[in-house]
């Protein structure tokens, strides 16, 4: 659209040129093509059927059709049977087991805590402090019923 001269004003994004170059009082032409841009909607199929995006959009439809497109599915679906987990069913489509996705979550996990030892620490100093406040608020409690507000708070502390 742009080489047919219409412009596309910066922090636009892209649904709203489009749907701008169809609406006169939104679009904007480029000083240089007011004379020859498309006007109306078939001014615009015909600029876009001459277009070379037209020429490529056409090829990127028609390949799932292709020969080389079976080709590579083909050598997808070998690849993937090659990877797959030997404990896995055949039908499964998951290439590793539950228990291997599972290792290596937790793997990354311990990378990432490894990584930023700081927060890590801090993280754990917090948790620490907060458990021993909420702790200690049942040491002054008393055994009675009226003790029983302060526990529950203490409790819902922890839950919190």
């Amino acid at each position: 659209m742009e080489a047919q001269g219409f412009v596309c004003s910066d922090g636009a994004n892209v649904a709203d040129f489009l749907t701008g170059v169809t609406v006169p009082s939104e679009r904007q032409i480029k000083p240089e093509f007011e004379s020859r841009f498309p006007r109306n909607n078939i001014e615009l199929e015909q600029a876009y059927k001459q277009s070379s995006i037209k020429a490529t959009m056409d090829r990127e439809l028609d390949y799932p059709t292709t020969e080389e497109a079976k080709v590579n599915t083909r050598m997808f679906c070998e690849a993937m049977t090659l990877d797959k987990s030997k404990h896995l069913p055949k039908s499964s489509p998951m290439t590793v087991s539950f228990i291997q996705q599972v290792k290596a979550c937790v793997i990354r996990q311990y990378q990432i805590i490894w990584g930023d030892k700081a927060t890590f620490i801090i993280k754990q100093g917090s948790t620490l402090v907060q458990a021993i406040i909420a702790g200690s608020l049942f040491y002054n409690a008393p055994a009675t019923s009226s003790g029983l507000f302060i526990k529950g708070g203490a409790l819902f502390l922890a839950l919190l």
